[in-house]
């Protein structure tokens, strides 16, 4: 048998091995203008190549199956290049060795980059179709207080071979997948030799695909995130908190040691603490939830909002008729293959077990009023700004609380006035608005919002009033229609240029 005869009969054997174990779901839209292979009377001008950011034989299989099963240009098929071959049409930008620093050579281009680029100057009338494509096992932000989360999740890290392989085990059906936009080659050399002639096309290539890549995997991931006490420990140290503990210790009249620990008793209370277990709990419980609870959910408008999570920092402003909105919302998100947003709820929710688990799920706690406290104020807009700068996606009311009537509430602008006032103290992306609208044809507060209407004070939240809550699972309240509204761009001149491209 022949080297290459070998190389196909291995490769069939892992794909066969990787599909009893592997499910992997496909996100966003799937390529369609892609170069039909060639025939022997004509010569192919296009061939595709499939661009992957660490070295893995694992995510490439998984890749080359999706391909093979949606009619692609299968990703281990050989690549025509004019008179050369090469064996694969997948890229790897980073080598297999670069995670050994103490071993490695100097930094060295993917030779298959070098190749691919010398056959564009002896091939003119050829182009190489460049698709970069994201696989995930699991979707957890890295946490460096969790060993469990390095080992045996997908985080930011490149796996090593041994964690690659648990992950296959413990998440094979849990994989995802997402092919982008496509790129050609010979107009990214171009560029680079345009605007960056003192570099070499490949580091210039290399860094464009990296970063893009980088873009893509925080749409799904979310942020590079530290751990909650990292988080607190940024905060307490920034500037203005810093003048704000002093300030503090003179209006107060306390030393400075006591004032900075009020200001960490104030963050413990409103920051969140993000957790990836938490959200796939959550996921498989709504899913239980919803299915009891309601004849279906109707979205619409998501594909806009999956277009703005590339290039937007995304602050949902949905509409607050029951405490199912933002469990509801966060839901439909994350299973259409987004991030979960930081969601801003109400401090009377912080009750002992519920509040933690809000926490995990993406909450941080907010007192109804600020007035007179000066250092809570300062602590919750660093906050603010600090999930902002971080690209994370946001979530709030606006209308503060709960709708009892059905009609929409006149907006509190409180949050909306500290969202702009941290997108100009420095912005990493735009922000846009997105209002949406969720409908329920039966409340499950409806008997205690007529309570009210007639006259009964309103309860506060309590451990008690969910129980209470619980024990109307089982009955059904019609459908729910959750609607992602016209977007609203923050930046005036970003809006101006949309309007007129569409």
């Amino acid at each position: 048998m022949s080297k290459n005869g070998f190389g196909q009969l291995y490769r069939k054997l892992s794909s066969k091995m990787l599909d009893l174990v592997v499910t992997p779901h496909v996100l966003g839209d799937v390529p369609t203008e892609v170069p039909a292979p060639a025939t022997d009377q004509q010569a192919q001008k296009k061939v595709v190549c499939y661009v992957l950011q660490n070295h893995s034989r694992s995510n490439a299989l998984v890749v080359d199956g999706e391909t093979r099963r949606l009619n692609l240009p299968a990703a281990l098929d050989p690549m025509q290049l004019g008179a050369s071959t090469e064996k694969a049409s997948v890229l790897f930008l980073q080598q297999q060795d670069d995670s050994n620093l103490l071993s490695s050579p100097p930094h060295t281009f993917p030779p298959r980059l070098l190749r691919l680029i010398e056959a564009l100057e002896k091939n003119p009338e050829l182009d190489i179709e460049l698709i970069p494509v994201t696989v995930l096992w699991g979707r957890d932000p890295e946490k460096e207080d969790s060993w469990f989360k390095l080992l045996f999740t997908d985080t930011w890290s490149t796996p090593s071979k041994m964690k690659q392989l648990v992950n296959i085990g413990l998440h094979g059906r849990q994989s995802y997948l997402e092919f982008h936009e496509t790129q050609s080659l010979r107009a990214l050399v171009e560029h680079a030799q345009q605007t960056h002639p003192n570099l070499s096309p490949a580091t210039y290539i290399i860094s464009t695909l990296n970063d893009y890549l980088d873009a893509q995997r925080e749409v799904v991931l979310g942020p590079d995130l530290s751990d909650r006490r990292n988080v607190m420990q940024g905060l307490i140290k920034s500037p203005d908190v810093q003048a704000a503990i002093r300030n503090e210790s003179i209006r107060s009249k306390i030393s400075v040691d006591q004032a900075e620990h009020r200001a960490i008793g104030y963050l413990n209370e409103i920051v969140s603490d993000y957790s990836h277990s938490t959200v796939r709990f959550a996921d498989k419980a709504l899913t239980r939830l919803w299915t009891q609870l309601y004849d279906g959910v109707e979205v619409h408008n998501f594909s806009t909002v999956r277009e703005l999570a590339k290039d937007y920092e995304i602050v949902y402003t949905p509409c607050h008729r029951s405490h199912i909105d933002y469990l509801l919302l966060s839901y439909v998100i994350y299973r259409r293959g987004l991030m979960v947003p930081y969601i801003a709820a109400g401090d009377n929710l912080n009750m002992p077990f519920v509040g933690q688990i809000l926490r995990g799920g993406g909450a941080f706690f907010i007192r109804r009023t600020f007035r007179g406290n000066a250092l809570y104020t300062t602590v919750f807009k660093e906050y603010l700004y600090s999930v902002l700068s971080r690209n994370t996606p946001l979530e709030y009311f606006i209308e503060g609380g709960r709708s009892r009537t059905g009609r929409l509430l006149p907006p509190k602008t409180g949050m909306l006035a500290m969202t702009v006032h941290s997108h100009l103290r420095g912005k990493s992306k735009p922000i846009v608005f997105v209002p949406t609208y969720i409908g329920y044809e039966r409340l499950m507060e409806g008997a205690t919002y007529v309570g009210e209407m007639s006259g009964k004070p309103k309860e506060a939240e309590s451990i008690f009033g969910l129980v209470k809550t619980l024990r109307k699972i089982e009955r059904v309240f019609g459908k729910v229609h959750l609607n992602f509204g016209e977007p609203v761009f923050l930046d005036a001149q970003t809006a101006w240029r949309r309007g007129h491209q569409n």
